[in-house]
């Protein structure tokens, strides 16, 4: 039946790019051109009305349909438009500028078709081999080269869509499925209706309301199938932290005993696999050589630890998510480099030789952070979450040596996932989790802004706050974009802009202001390290690209920045000692210093430039810098904290960690040493990133937290097209 031009597809073409509307796929040439999703966005509202002046206001509501945004946030997706498409991002052939109107994009013809030609025939082979005809064969051979060297890659980009059904619909986050040996049941842990603490429950193949199987105020997590699957093996992690993590196995679970009884192992530190024979498991344990994590093997009666990995030495590394192979011959796992989980890798250790013969082998060389792994039946490729190409994709890692390559086009951000015993199913987590700022008032002084408290939101993360030092800008980060990006706002939570700082890779995180205002100290994880940044805001306030500083290069990557009080030197976290500890670098000289001689993990120096107040295993300390003595904040030793603190010349707050319970900020004074509790938080602290911040005067707090959160568990068929 021929193609009608109603029923062709809507292609709008302009250079060597054309647009699919009804797709909204960009190509370039014969290849698909990624482009981020709000500048997709933008593309499309252009090419919509393609060769017509589109109105900034219609651009702004269509793409920011639920915000009010500033226009430089168009400008700038314009902007980074001009710089993927126009070969002359400065003198624009495309996508043009109606001066104080709005843009249009010009559009071009479809391309001919190329008319036969009426020259005498001509066999391709004659000539020289300087013809045009040979050099053609050899471009082709060439091209037909790269495309097998290549093929596993673009196949992979093309691969047919997997099935994928709901599994569990519970309130709160459901995670961690496991799959029985037999496909039939499924293990997972869920906070249920409570959002608390997590239980593990089972649910039949069939049946469609779980079966709750723990219920303890400590959080049970991580569970994983005896090889008969008759039985369950889980860790509870203790909310008091008064007990390490245990690890409890389940029985029984098939039969009519509707009784399921509670057997202790032992006491571990994280990481849990039953081994095909089921006689032991493949535990994480703390090293007795640093404060890193190796791997062990702990019999079933949890008599016998046999070690099978340790640290690296010289080096901050713990192994973790250990997964036995089909055969129970070797286990693969992953290696976090300097206790930071985007720098993780994958490694395999042989357990058919003697424990001083153990060779371990690295599979991958990407220091991007990968969440989970799982081996395929046949031992020959593991399959990982890994957002390795900038997007966590599942990456099928072959044994042999051979490339990586995508292994499915589940466009869910896959975190935690189980693959039957066949392969033929994949059962992953699907989250979805979002993040508000919100800044309240703590002085009824009269002076506060008529219009708080107020929130900093989106459909996007929102979180990091941190007050200018005049408490009249707040500066943070979100995702809004489609990846984390600089922001400033008023202290009223008004005027919104974007700060541009890298045009690609990894965003900036953990931002802190100079003490005059005119610098920002970022972190950002570069191609194999995270590095930190200063940010010229000078640069932005004159409408200019701001430019970047890196503090001076090192082989180990530093995170979290730091302001001396006089703007002279910078604080961070390395793991170059090897220890994570608190180290400073002079802007001046380069000269690096450890500061904190038994670990450190985040730093606040006081506002006098005499004391430096870190963390160190989530507990506050302050450093003496005249006399470099260290003591734990006597009034606070009970109290463990992530890194929710912020710190003023009269007082530190803090929210302490908290399970099951709505947390709450509190005031410690550093010349009473009284505690004072402020207010609750409106959600819970998110995890990984500075949420609390307070103006010098203590006048406002800002303060992010998850104001959504969720998780169910899908499972998907034909998953593994490869």
């Amino acid at each position: 039946m021929p193609t009608t031009p109603e029923d062709s597809p809507r292609i709008i073409y302009f250079g060597e790019y054309r647009f699919d509307l009804e797709h909204a796929i960009l190509y370039r040439r014969d290849s698909i051109f990624r482009l981020p999703r709000k500048r997709t966005d933008v593309l499309r509202m252009l090419a919509e009305r393609a060769d017509r002046i589109v109105p900034k206001e219609e651009i702004i509501e269509s793409v920011w349909p639920d915000l009010t945004v500033d226009e430089s946030n168009l400008t700038l997706q314009i902007f980074k438009l001009r710089r993927d498409l126009e070969r002359d991002p400065k003198n624009p052939v495309y996508i043009l500028t109606a001066p104080g109107i709005g843009y249009l994009l010009r559009s071009e013809p479809p391309p001919q078709a190329t008319p036969p030609s009426n020259a005498p025939h001509q066999p391709l082979w004659r000539g020289s081999l300087r013809s045009p005809q040979w050099i053609l064969i050899i471009v082709l051979i060439g091209i037909a080269t790269g495309l097998l060297i290549g093929e596993r890659v673009w196949r992979s980009r093309d691969l047919p869509p997997a099935a994928v059904r709901r599994l569990t619909s519970l309130p709160g986050l459901e995670c961690e499925p496991a799959i029985s040996p037999d496909g039939t049941l499924l293990v997972f842990s869920s906070e249920g209706e409570s959002n608390s603490n997590r239980d593990i429950y089972l649910k039949r193949e069939g049946n469609e309301q779980p079966i709750r199987l723990t219920d303890h105020p400590d959080s049970d997590g991580q569970p994983t199938w005896s090889p008969d699957g008759a039985r369950v093996a889980f860790l509870r992690s203790s909310v008091t932290e008064e007990r390490k993590t245990r690890l409890i196995v389940l029985s029984p679970l098939l039969g009519s005993n509707s009784v399921v009884n509670e057997f202790e192992i032992g006491e571990v530190d994280g990481g849990l696999d039953w081994s095909p024979d089921g006689g032991y498991f493949a535990i994480t344990d703390a090293s007795p050589e640093n404060d890193g994590m190796e791997l062990k093997l702990l019999s079933i009666d949890g008599k016998i630890r046999d070690r099978i990995t340790a640290p690296v030495k010289g080096k901050k590394t713990s192994d973790t998510n250990p997964r036995f192979s089909p055969d129970g011959s070797q286990i693969a796992f992953l290696r976090i480099q300097d206790d930071e989980s985007s720098l993780t890798d994958l490694f395999l250790v042989e357990l058919s030789v003697g424990q001083a013969s153990r060779s371990i082998r690295q599979l991958t060389f990407d220091q991007q952070r990968i969440s989970d792994l799982q081996w395929m039946p046949d031992g020959r490729s593991i399959i990982i979450s890994s957002d390795r190409d900038g997007q966590r994709r599942l990456w099928k890692i072959p044994l042999n040596g051979d490339p990586p390559v995508i292994v499915s086009t589940i466009t869910d951000k896959v975190q935690n996932f189980d693959l039957s015993s066949d392969g033929r199913l994949l059962t992953y987590t699907q989250s979805m989790q979002d993040t508000t700022i919100e800044i309240r008032p703590l002085k009824g002084d009269g002076q506060t802004s008529s219009l708080l408290p107020c929130q900093i939101n989106s459909s996007a993360t929102d979180d990091t706050p941190r007050f200018s030092p005049d408490g009249l800008q707040l500066a943070f980060i979100s995702e809004r974009t489609g990846r984390n990006e600089l922001w400033f706002a008023r202290s009223d939570c008004t005027s919104l802009s974007m700060v541009p700082t890298f045009n690609s890779g990894g965003g900036p995180g953990s931002p802190r202001w100079s003490p005059n205002g005119r610098m920002m100290a970022i972190d950002r994880h570069d191609e194999k390290l995270v590095n930190i940044y200063l940010v010229n805001l000078a640069d932005f306030t004159a409408g200019r690209a701001p430019t970047l500083r890196q503090l001076k290069s090192s082989d180990h990557s530093r995170f979290m920045p730091a302001w001396s009080h006089n703007g002279e030197e910078i604080y961070f976290q390395s793991g170059h000692s090897g220890q994570l500890a608190i180290w400073r670098e002079n802007l001046t000289t380069g000269v690096q210093s450890m500061m904190t001689r038994d670990g450190g993990w985040e730093a606040q120096e006081s506002a006098d430039g005499r004391t430096l107040f870190f963390t160190r295993r989530n507990h506050l300390w302050r450093h003496d810098l005249l006399t470099g003595a260290e003591l734990e904040l006597p009034e606070l030793a009970s109290v463990t904290i992530d890194r929710y603190w912020s710190v003023t010349p009269q007082s530190i707050y803090y929210v302490p960690r908290s399970f099951g319970v709505r947390p709450e900020i509190y005031r410690y004074d550093l010349q009473t040493g009284q505690v004072e509790k402020i207010m609750e938080l409106g959600g819970f602290p998110a995890s990984f990133v500075p949420g609390l911040s307070v103006t010098a005067d203590e006048r406002l707090i800002a303060v992010s937290y998850i104001s959504y959160r969720m998780g169910d568990i899908n499972q998907a068929t034909g998953w593994n097209n490869f």
